[in-house]
């Protein structure tokens, strides 16, 4: 006989009270059969990806088309990267596409967030505001959803795995001095990818980098902060399609060559 939690999947040989991984209360059931799945008796179209576009050009550029459903992505950077701003760009973008979005605000007012999702346009009927500090508050709220971003799991005082839903979620993270996620480092291990918003202060460069992504190839992509949000840099040749540019290089004209 074996337990599984209903919540994170995390298995154990005896029924536990609370789940040592996600941090339910009460949540191990029976799970005696299905545990092993042949290889072979999957059908392609059970394994394809569920990938809805965020409306953030470059972000979907770099996570390989957009925000895999279900999936837990990290978004780390320092302060003046614009992660808050490129972040309420992406759940605005979700809602409407139709789907529910939470955002949870334990480090600004939301107030303030409405402000800014004023000022760029992203507000939607779709997207709700959740004002708490208290994890187990914000996971239960949030569950109803289809994605939650929880801004930040610091400030939240947890840890990645304790906020388990809804299935699909984004998780804002604050840098320390080297550059590395805050807290324990089951907060880099449980995300399915992580994405860093790389900003150099004294040039103003910034750029939106994956290192983890258990969905897809690596990425990285040139993007500006500006009054309408963040936008991703157009290349040299067309001006128009994001960095990395997928356009040819232009042939040298010769001489005599209109």
């Amino acid at each position: 006989m074996v337990f599984h939690c209903l919540t994170c999947r995390r298995a154990s040989a005896a029924w536990q009270s609370l789940c040592p991984q996600c941090g339910r209360y009460n949540s191990y059931s029976v799970d005696g059969g299905g545990l092993v799945v042949k290889s072979t008796s999957v059908d392609a179209e059970e394994t394809r990806l569920d990938i809805r576009r965020t409306g953030v050009q470059f972000y979907d550029e770099v996570m390989g088309g957009g925000l895999v459903m279900p999936s837990c992505v990290l978004i780390g950077g320092i302060a003046g990267a614009g992660k808050s701003t490129m972040i309420l760009q992406i759940v605005g973008g979700l809602a409407a596409a139709g789907l529910r979005c939470a955002y949870i605000c334990a480090e600004e007012d939301p107030a303030m967030v409405i402000a800014r999702g004023r000022r760029i346009g992203v507000l939607h009927e779709n997207l709700d505001l959740i004002r708490t500090t208290d994890p187990d508050t914000a996971v239960t709220v949030a569950s109803t959803y289809d994605v939650a971003v929880y801004d930040s799991i610091q400030k939240l005082g947890c840890t990645a795995s304790m906020l388990a839903l809804p299935r699909t979620r984004i998780l804002v993270s604050q840098l320390n001095k080297q550059g590395d996620v805050s807290g324990e480092r089951t907060n880099e291990h449980d995300p399915d990818a992580l994405v860093f918003c790389d900003f150099n202060p004294a040039d103003e460069t910034r750029v939106l980098v994956s290192s983890k992504n258990r969905n897809g190839e690596l990425k990285k992509a040139p993007y500006t902060l500006g009054a309408f949000g963040a936008v991703g840099m157009p290349c040299k040749v067309c001006d128009q399609c994001v960095v990395p540019c997928k356009c040819p290089p232009k042939k040298k004209k010769r001489k005599g060559e209109e």
